[in-house]
């Protein structure tokens, strides 16, 4: 990566209970997290392969900017412009990100779309189900499906899935149909994917967080108890330092004794992979929908 080696002065900042809070953490905190923390591990491997330090990946599309501006009589608007859109202005967004990360890690989210903030799971960026006038009347018992998703008045839901509550069982769906093909395809594949999860029961409810697969609360503490989002976090700090650790030094920094870090680095690596991974991403999903909505458990504050 580097020559140059991360020294402790490139980390003030850092400290492990900066992190406590984890163990108390939401499914819609960590689905924010993830979200966050995934979009940076992707900025951090462009920053690291494509702007390499002297040089500035802009100065070709600037320049034939900024003639074609010039012959439009746009200079003056083309170069104070041009400000935005410099290396130094990016150098100055990573390292304000790198102090982020350091000194308040766990607060360090995005502004999310109105789809994922909507609560409604059946919703994509290119997708969204359709709710339909309820046509039923207040039932004998609590149609539990429809009110989790839209929500009741006096048991009654507000709105239903399924376009007669009688004939076939149809559903209308919004699409942008300008997103491109391959979002499209994706999106559907999820949407339908949230579909069948939430309708396994038929409508007796949508299934409550309780009795969500195990495997998603042992690997949450897993990754708290291997410290997977500071090694996230300093291997993050790394790639936009473009420095290396020197040996054996992110291992202390998470507190493991060097007997013991060769084989905590594997497992932390395996856990990446899981925490970046779709399906860990779209049960984190499901699951802030749920604890929102039904059971409560683990509510954010």
């Amino acid at each position: 990566m580097s020559n140059q080696l991360i020294s402790d002065g490139d980390l003030n900042g850092f400290d492990l209970k900066n992190y406590a809070d984890l163990d108390d953490f939401s499914y819609r905190q960590w689905r924010d997290l993830m979200l966050h923390r995934s979009v940076l591990w992707g900025w951090a491997k462009t920053w690291k392969e494509t702007f390499r330090p002297g040089t500035d990946p802009f100065a070709s599309d600037l320049a034939s900017a900024r003639r074609r501006a010039t012959e439009l009589g746009l200079g003056d608007a083309c170069v104070a412009a041009e400000s935005r859109f410099s290396a130094e202005a990016l150098q100055a967004e990573v390292m304000a990100t790198v102090t982020a990360l350091l000194g308040s890690p766990l607060t360090q989210t995005f502004a999310l779309p109105s789809y994922l903030e909507s609560g409604n799971p059946l919703a994509t960026a290119a997708i969204r189900l359709r709710p339909q006038p309820y046509a039923g009347i207040a039932p004998l018992e609590p149609d539990e499906f429809n009110a989790a998703l839209f929500g009741a008045v006096d048991d009654v839901p507000v709105a239903q899935a399924y376009v007669s509550m009688d004939g076939p069982r149809q559903i209308l769906l919004e699409v942008d149909i300008d997103a491109p093909n391959e979002q499209l395809i994706s999106d559907f594949r999820r949407w339908l994917r949230m579909w069948r999860r939430l309708t396994q029961q038929k409508n007796t409810g949508i299934g409550q967080t309780s009795a969500s697969p195990g495997w998603i609360d042992t690997s949450i503490n897993r990754w708290v108890r291997y410290k997977l989002v500071p090694y996230i976090d300093l291997k993050l700090v790394s790639r936009f330092l473009r420095r290396d650790f020197p040996n054996r030094t992110l291992g202390k920094k998470l507190g493991f004794p060097d007997s013991e870090w060769d084989r905590a680095e594997e497992r932390l690596e395996r856990y990446v992979e899981e925490f970046f991974g779709a399906e860990m991403s779209e049960w984190m999903h499901l699951l802030s929908f749920e604890e929102e909505r039904c059971v409560g458990v683990k509510k954010p504050t």
